[in-house]
């Protein structure tokens, strides 16, 4: 291995060579960007991400007490009062729960965390963790994935009022103000790291932890991925022995089949009206619980959806 010191312009391009590995680039994220996630999609990774955001001020505050520095706690306190707020104008944290509820999830839903989904929280309470028990230098370290968030945030905003126009604007001033404070927050952050790290070993730590913080990012998009069905999204139809039909006779709708029929209740019609090879279980969700205003139904879809296809009335493809 070679032991030289990297110069400051060799260490940051070193650092910003892992832009790969950021989460732009996760299927998900190009997904949302390309406006072919939905409504549900959004939604779970809207809640999720706030428990993030609420752990940001937390991990800063864990960072400032491990600090002897004055100096730098006097400028690293600014990320604290950014998501936190103060009495007089409203934090990050604030900004995502308009997010949050222009997309159509409740402040009190979003508050509860109870769409956070235990992956997420491992990894972000992990990386919580690092904050508090890592030197304070090398904890500040981390925050530099900010390098490339601004881009991230710009293409939100560039693209969302495309492909979802159902979520209001004013919902989308988080991006816009964060565009900002992270250009401000990576100058301080990638100063102080490019001057600590005076060793060829720190600048390697310096390297493994951006790839930590970058992995927990990718790993939270990653859990909501698998749960929200996005890893694998296939198309829900009814199967072709099967004949999806309303029956007057019975007043309702029926599976008709070569030997006989099945008459279907109310809701079991509104699923399988949904089963047409063109929509995935995600997307069936999202516009029953739009259409019927309930987001309590999704479990009874779902095992529906199950119980259907473990009858043989729906395929997959």
């Amino acid at each position: 291995m070679d032991n030289k010191l990297w110069t400051k312009e060799e260490f940051k391009t070193q650092l910003m060579n892992l832009q790969y590995r950021y989460h732009i680039h996760h299927p998900f994220q190009k997904a949302m960007n390309e406006g072919k996630l939905n409504q549900s999609q959004i939604k779970g990774w809207v809640a999720n991400r706030f428990y993030y955001q609420i752990t940001i001020p937390k991990k800063d505050a864990a960072i400032l007490a491990n600090c002897d520095d004055r100096l730098f706690r006097q400028q690293w306190i600014q990320r604290i009062i950014d998501h936190d707020g103060t009495n007089k104008e409203d934090g990050g944290i604030q900004a995502w729960l308009r997010l949050a509820t222009a997309c159509g999830l409740s402040r009190d839903e979003t508050l509860s965390l109870k769409h956070v989904l235990p992956g997420v929280k491992f990894a972000v309470d992990a990386y919580y963790q690092f904050a508090k028990q890592a030197p304070w230098q090398e904890a500040a370290g981390s925050c530099l994935t900010e390098l490339f968030a601004p881009q991230i945030h710009q293409d939100r905003l560039k693209s969302w009022p495309i492909h979802y126009p159902w979520i209001d604007q004013e919902g989308l001033t988080y991006f816009k103000s964060r565009i900002k404070q992270a250009n401000q927050d990576v100058e301080h952050a990638l100063a102080f790291t490019l001057d600590y790290c005076d060793t060829k070993e720190k600048q390697l730590r310096a390297i493994n932890i951006l790839h930590f913080k970058l992995d927990i990012l990718w790993s939270i998009l990653d859990t909501i991925s698998i749960y929200h069905g996005f890893a694998l999204q296939p198309k829900v139809k009814i199967a072709p022995r099967f004949k999806f039909q309303w029956e007057e006779t019975q007043k309702s709708f029926v599976l008709l089949y070569p030997e006989g029929m099945i008459q279907l209740n109310e809701s079991s019609s509104e699923i399988l009206k949904l089963c047409d090879g063109s929509k995935s279980q995600d997307d069936i969700i999202s516009i029953l619980e739009k259409k019927f205003d309930n987001a309590e139904i999704k479990q009874d879809i779902i095992e529906f959806l199950e119980q259907a296809h473990a009858k043989g009335w729906i395929t997959q493809q």
